[in-house]
């Protein structure tokens, strides 16, 4: 679905619900656990702590003290104090403005608690009162909000021309950056996210058509995660990898929690009909077109025998080489029920024997029953069909060549 033209970033409390908003739209939100950004895509949203840093606020602060220091050398006209109060228009109370151990703090006129700091977006003062603005207060030591009197709030970052310098958000940790979030002056239709230090060389990409594009670093894979009923239990995450090796492959956690293993995978190749599609499982499906040819797994055997335990898991059809010798086969391993296998021998010389009802030697094997009743024989070139109930194997057809034998 195409994603409409954004609407900024607003402000709001708790977390957003699904139906509110549009694609492409953003939102930072307030709650009891700190400030998350949301970005919504294909109809979800997906949240981003933020780290409100102060450092560059302390940085600007700092850089004041030293200004103020600077003029305080000064002579003659340069006021020096201790506290500066900055009572409201009209009314009594006053924020002090005052040196704390080298820092600038805002602070009541008593001392008595810190001040919060208004940060005005464009809006019109009347008697006093700035009608449009958001206030950043700190609430605990680590974590700091904007508010706004009004229910339709609005965070921008605002460059002066159009096309001209990245307009991004930055999550800094040790005053470096972490994750930057924005576009390019020169191509304004796409949002980027990037772990650098620049949007340059972004991971994932929205742009206003619609599509999405996840790109991982050089040699390592793109991996989409999709947790369901919480991720707590195994098989609740499906993974869908492009790897390294050119293969996508779609996985499930069932058989370990947190560990994927490949249920289908897909082959490219230059040319298309060449391509493959690999599923190491069975493939259920109430109706199947082929346009194009059917490729089966095939299995080589050319033992002498008596062998009742033949191993045809995953194989269509068995090959049977008689160049050499006579090969008798008695059993199977590894059939599973629906299964169909074709035995074709391969060469005129010698001879290609199935063993009805055969006991195996040793161990279980899954017994094979022709349609004679009885030991059948291929002298020339030929073969049978069987089908597989899941324990035992039954020919579907006599044996079939010019020279058959009993």
């Amino acid at each position: 679905m195409a994603i409409k033209q954004s609407r900024g970033i607003t402000i709001g409390k708790g977390t957003p619900q699904r139906l509110e908003g549009q694609n492409g739209d953003m939102t930072i939100r307030s709650s009891r656990k700190g400030l998350k950004l949301y970005v919504k895509e294909s109809n979800k949203w997906h949240s981003l702590d933020l780290g409100i840093d102060l450092r560059q606020i302390a940085s600007t602060v700092r850089k004041l003290e030293d200004e103020v220091k600077r003029l305080s050398t000064k002579t003659n006209n340069t006021p020096v104090v201790d506290k500066i109060l900055l009572r409201e228009s009209g009314g009594t109370s006053a924020v002090a403005v005052q040196n704390k151990k080298g820092a600038v703090s805002f602070r009541s006129s008593t001392d008595g608690a810190d001040a919060p700091v208004d940060i005005a977006k464009t809006g019109t003062v009347s008697g006093g009162v700035l009608t449009e603005g958001l206030t950043l207060a700190s609430t605990s030591t680590s974590f700091s909000r904007f508010s706004s009197t009004s229910n339709d709030a609005v965070l921008g970052l605002n460059g002066t021309t159009v096309g001209v310098g990245d307009i991004s958000f930055s999550l800094m940790g040790a005053a470096a950056k972490k994750w930057n979030l924005g576009f390019i002056a020169n191509d304004t239709s796409k949002f980027y996210i990037s772990s650098g230090t620049s949007l340059a060389d972004p991971e994932i990409t929205i742009s206003n058509t619609g599509d999405l594009t996840l790109k991982a670093p050089n040699d390592s894979s793109a991996k989409i995660l999709l947790q369901s009923d919480n991720s707590d239990d195994a098989g609740d995450d499906w993974t869908i990898t492009a790897n390294t090796n050119q293969r996508l492959t779609i996985g499930n956690d069932i058989a370990s929690a947190g560990t994927p293993a490949s249920f289908l995978t897909i082959i490219p190749h230059a040319t298309a009909s060449s391509s493959s599609v690999s599923v190491p499982g069975s493939f259920s499906t109430t109706g199947l077109d082929v346009d194009g040819t059917a490729k089966y797994k095939h299995t080589a055997f050319s033992t002498v025998g008596p062998t009742d335990n033949v191993d045809v898991s995953d194989t269509t059809v068995l090959e049977v080489d008689t160049s050499s010798n006579n090969v008798t086969i008695g059993g199977f391993t590894g059939g599973v029920q629906g299964q169909i296998l074709y035995i074709i021998k391969t060469d005129t010389a010698n001879r290609l024997k199935l063993e009805h009802e055969e006991t195996p030697f040793s161990g279980t094997s899954q017994k094979i029953y022709v349609t004679s009743g009885a030991d059948e024989t291929i002298l020339g070139y030929g073969g049978w069909t069987l089908y597989c109930n899941g324990t035992a194997w039954f020919s579907l057809s006599n044996p079939t060549g010019a020279a058959d034998g009993g």
